[in-house]
């Protein structure tokens, strides 16, 4: 069974419920609300697997557990979130957390910040100050 964490050149925050991710190598952001926030606190909290972290919410394990599935092997394709083999070391979630409704989950992506994000700032700054970015 795949595990997955978050890959390494991501940052995330949550805010009010909701996760916001960036990649740097992308200068994408995304926005994961509702289940989709859980999913992404339980990747945060350890590295998981689509049964462990369907077991987070309520209603029919099966279908939970796919839909979880589905949703971390697209955030594995937008480069998010990192596939590898289970280990004998890995975390078991917090099961004393209460369970929640689940509702099938997504992400919005933006680009809209790209170029701002892609920039870097320690080595793109000149007389001119920041974010002067050469062509």
């Amino acid at each position: 069974m795949a595990e997955y964490r978050i890959g390494s050149k991501i940052t995330h925050e949550l805010l009010e419920g909701e996760v916001i991710a960036i990649h740097f190598d992308t200068g994408a952001y995304y926005s994961l609300r509702g289940s989709a926030a859980r999913i992404w606190e339980c990747l945060a909290a350890s590295a998981g697997n689509a049964p462990a972290i369907a077991a987070t919410f309520e209603g029919d394990a099966s279908e939970v557990g796919n839909a979880v599935d589905v949703f971390l092997r697209s955030l594995a394709e937008e480069g998010l979130i990192d596939e590898q083999s289970a280990s004998s070391e890995s975390v078991e979630l917090d099961n004393t957390v209460a369970k929640l409704p689940f509702e099938t989950p997504v992400f919005e992506r933006f680009e809209d910040m790209r170029d701002l994000l892609l920039a870097d700032p320690i080595h793109e700054v000149d007389d001119e100050g920041w974010p002067h970015v050469k062509a």
